[in-house]
């Protein structure tokens, strides 16, 4: 006894059916309708963008890339001494905090797209604490951000236009690379 099946009861033409038995079969096919239809879809290997990147790892990254490899985002002579925003009471610590401010605001501008100088110190504000009232939010100073966001236009990492900045192709790679050499385990 042989339990294999033939090819016509699988539904499998075999080289001696007859025209007439294609066709038919064909035909039922057809009326069967959509039901039988396979939708094959294909998807490309997708790479690793900065939006799926772990965002602290992502601006050290970043910022080591920045004063590195871009000579055009570098700290004034000013920044060291200088407060970030009213609410704070010292300068940032880190030497290096113009580096990391600077990648910080790429991300940003990845992230949330065209957006202006307002709602960058709105992202960079913070809790001020008010005697004898509430604390409220308060913005963040705008000078060093309006600096670095010249020095990474003057970079052409970055453009401006009348809804706000925005990245440019050499400005989106980059932040992509860096993702993409974080999450594949190498370090730049």
């Amino acid at each position: 006894m042989d339990a294999r099946p033939d090819a016509t009861s699988l539904g499998i033409a075999s080289t001696f059916e007859s025209k007439s038995t294609i066709q038919a079969r064909g035909d039922r096919m057809r009326a069967l309708g959509s039901s039988l239809l396979l939708t094959v879809e294909i998807r490309w290997p997708q790479l690793p963008t900065a939006l799926e990147a772990p965002s602290q790892r992502l601006v050290d990254e970043l910022a080591l890339r920045l004063e590195k490899q871009v000579p055009e985002v570098s700290p004034p002579e000013w920044s060291a001494f200088v407060k970030t925003s009213s609410f704070k009471q010292r300068p940032p610590s880190d030497p290096k905090w113009w580096y990391k401010r600077s990648a910080s605001i790429l991300r940003v501008i990845y992230i949330r797209g065209p957006i202006g100088i307002s709602k960058l110190r709105s992202v960079y504000g913070g809790r001020k604490d008010l005697p004898m009232r509430k604390a409220h939010h308060a913005k963040s100073g705008s000078s060093a951000i309006r600096r670095i966001l010249h020095q990474l236009a003057e970079a052409g990492l970055v453009t401006s236009d009348k809804k706000g900045r925005s990245l440019t192709p050499k400005g989106h790679s980059m932040l992509d690379s860096v993702a993409k050499e974080m999450l594949k385990g190498g370090s730049s």
